[in-house]
């Protein structure tokens, strides 16, 4: 659904709900949190080219190609990753989340980035 003032967009179970706010912020929080979506790996570098060609605004550089960082128009941060919850867990484990938790709040185990809660 689309009005003047608002759309609704929806991808599977998410949906999004944008809405014009007079009070919105111009630029983004100074924390990291962020909204990621998943997309093909061939997929990444064409919606990264769109994405500068707009013009839009990256809020952090990746330090690999798999991820595109850039704000929306109000700041939200947000990233284009070519992978998945589990790939992006599993590697952050890998190089320094030995003591990260998940969820609620189980510890990973280690080398994995994802709880089995059947263990």
């Amino acid at each position: 659904m689309r009005g003047p003032s608002s759309a609704y967009l929806e991808a599977g179970t998410l949906w999004l709900a944008l809405v014009v706010d007079a009070e919105v912020r111009r630029g983004p929080l100074p924390e990291y949190s962020h909204t990621a979506f998943s997309v093909s790996e061939s997929a990444l570098p064409l919606f990264a080219e769109k994405l500068i060609a707009s013009g839009i605004v990256r809020w952090q550089e990746s330090e690999t190609p798999d991820s595109f960082y850039f704000l929306d128009p109000d700041g939200h941060k947000l990233e284009l990753h070519s992978g998945d919850l589990r790939s992006r867990l599993k590697a952050r484990a890998v190089l320094r989340l030995s003591d990260a938790t998940i969820g609620d709040e189980l510890p990973m185990q280690q080398g994995d980035g994802i709880i089995d809660r059947r263990r």
